[in-house]
């Protein structure tokens, strides 16, 4: 019966040449994996372009007291109170968002945080979706040249 030969590490087979492996080949020695994988694309934001107005944003907060009969949106724990608000370009929104609600949304400056009131001017016309971040609740300003 043949007895088994010595178990010899691969480093000690590479000095003699005997060791081809590529596990032999020091890690920091190895090129990067390549890896083809198709590139992903962004879904697209359904609102129109930014504004460029004062904050740099579609919506642009103004000074509810001086606004020109804005558009009253407020809140309760099942929904906007309009749900769909529709304004003219440069038309005033004004959000009354109690304690548990807010206003949250992917367009720039449509933000109105809880226990808020806050009035919004609108540049751009356009759809912009929004909800409230605890309840899931959806809200649309509608936007008119």
């Amino acid at each position: 019966m043949r007895k088994p030969a010595p178990f010899l590490p691969c480093t000690a087979l590479i000095a003699a040449g005997a060791c081809t492996s590529s596990l032999a080949t020091p890690l920091d020695a190895r090129p990067p994996p390549t890896i083809d994988a198709p590139a992903i694309d962004a879904p697209a934001i359904d609102a129109p372009p930014v504004d460029g107005g004062p904050a740099g944003g579609v919506a642009t907060e103004v000074d509810c007291i001086t606004a020109a009969t804005p558009a009253l949106v407020s809140a309760s724990v099942v929904k906007y109170n309009p749900v769909d608000t529709t304004i003219h370009r440069g038309g005033v929104v004004k959000f009354t968002m109690p304690a548990g609600e807010d206003v949250a949304s992917t367009v720039a400056g449509l933000v109105v945080p809880f226990n808020t009131i806050k009035c919004l001017t609108f540049g751009t016309p356009g759809t912009y979706t929004f909800h409230c971040t605890p309840h899931l609740f959806e809200g649309t300003i509608k936007v008119q040249p």
